[in-house]
């Protein structure tokens, strides 16, 4: 799990709420998806204001992940897709922030909240990075249970009290 990376994207949802560039906020919009308007006889995609884009989709455009490697390319749909290290989708997902498949859907993944558009969603994705981050770095620390802290406790009190015995003997 990348942490700073991760930590970086919380960020960028916090800065989300309070930014006013005309990005929509939506889980189940895909990737990001340009806002389509005509201009004369033209059709043009407005990557920047009227985007509708996902956390992966915010972070691909913030160009804040650029010099780690994170950018996206534009499929025949229209749909920007996340890419990484020449994968992309899913895949450049897990591979950027150093997640599972599981860890990568439970975080970015709309059917994983109960409010996928908006302030509120982008608050709920941050939010749940965050605990994932506090939850790997505890899973990290070594956990010593109460039945081997006893064993320790028995050991060292046997070898204090052989090396008593010993001082005692000499």
């Amino acid at each position: 799990m990348n942490i700073e990376r991760l930590e970086r994207l919380a960020q960028i949802l916090d800065g989300y709420v309070k930014d006013s560039s005309g990005r929509k906020f939506d889980l189940g919009g895909g990737w990001a998806t340009p806002r389509t308007r005509r201009v004369g006889f033209l059709w043009r995609k407005q990557i920047e204001c009227g985007t509708t884009a996902c956390a992966v989709g915010l972070a691909c455009l913030s160009g804040q992940f650029a010099a780690d490697g994170l950018c996206y390319l534009i499929n025949d749909d229209g749909q920007l897709l996340p890419m990484y290290d020449e994968v992309n989708n899913w895949e450049a997902v897990e591979q950027f922030f150093g997640l599972s498949r599981k860890q990568a859907h439970r975080l970015f993944y709309e059917g994983s909240y109960a409010v996928s558009t908006g302030p509120r969603a982008a608050l709920a994705v941050a939010r749940r990075i965050r605990n994932t981050i506090r939850r790997g770095v505890r899973a990290k620390r070594p956990r010593t249970s109460g039945a081997v802290a006893k064993i320790k406790r028995e050991a060292l009190a046997q070898a204090a009290q052989a090396e008593s015995v010993k001082e005692g003997a000499a």
